[in-house]
């Protein structure tokens, strides 16, 4: 059950390292960091493909921190104290990534 709580860090680790490597090249409505802004000129649009990876990468990093750290807190938990605690990881996680968005679009 522990391993669910490293899901969401790992998947925004291995996306950001796959958007820096492989980036999307081209305008579309599939793949990349896809907003109004980006898809307003290219330029926006390569600018806030690498935006998004590195801040891929570094949401990814520190919620993988962030989880070790507070995974070492929960030796004595109850099952319900345990719930709890991974609703909170969970919510944690997601607005890292949400957080994402504007850290990006703040940037074009």
């Amino acid at each position: 059950m522990k391993v669910i709580l490293f899901i969401v860090p790992v998947l925004l680790l291995a996306a950001g390292l796959l958007c820096r490597f492989k980036p999307a090249k081209d305008i579309n409505s599939t793949f990349g960091y896809r907003t109004a802004k980006s898809k307003s000129s290219q330029e926006n649009w390569d600018k806030a493909q690498q935006l998004m990876s590195k801040n891929l990468m570094i949401i990814g990093a520190a919620e993988l921190v962030i989880t070790i750290i507070a995974m070492a807190f929960t030796n004595g938990l109850n099952e319900q104290q345990y719930l709890i605690f991974m609703l909170i990881m969970v919510l944690v996680q997601a607005l890292g990534a949400v957080l994402m968005i504007p850290m990006v679009e703040s940037k074009l």
